[in-house]
């Protein structure tokens, strides 16, 4: 089953408060709510567009997917939207980093950047 997985999208952002942010950029407490648990069926694309503005990401960024069938190979490329487990994610693991390995990793993000 594929889903709407805004608090993934947010977590990968390092956005601890995703309801606080979701209403801060417009949403109301319900759509928030809705989002947040995975309550929400569909998705406005305006909707969609905005949050993807203000993430600075792409739609993919707010999918996950559950296969229902056992039979999909591991290749096809639908897993890439399988949820990775949340002490894996980024956000969460960047927390985990010594002093030294911020220092090692902000030197890399600026080779990448071009800084």
């Amino acid at each position: 089953m594929l889903y709407i997985d805004v608090p993934k999208a947010c977590s990968n952002k390092g956005i601890d408060d995703a309801r606080r942010w979701l209403v801060k950029n417009g949403l109301s407490h319900p759509a928030a709510y809705r989002l947040l648990n995975h309550k929400q069926e569909s998705i406005n694309f305006n909707t969609l567009e905005r949050l993807c503005l203000s993430l600075n990401c792409t739609p993919n960024e707010f999918f996950s997917w559950q296969p229902s069938d056992a039979a999909i190979p591991a290749s096809h490329p639908m897993q890439k939207l399988k949820p990775v487990a949340a002490e894996h994610s980024v956000n969460a693991r960047l927390k985990t980093l010594s002093p030294e390995k911020m220092e090692e990793l902000q030197k890399f993000l600026d080779q990448l950047t071009g800084q």
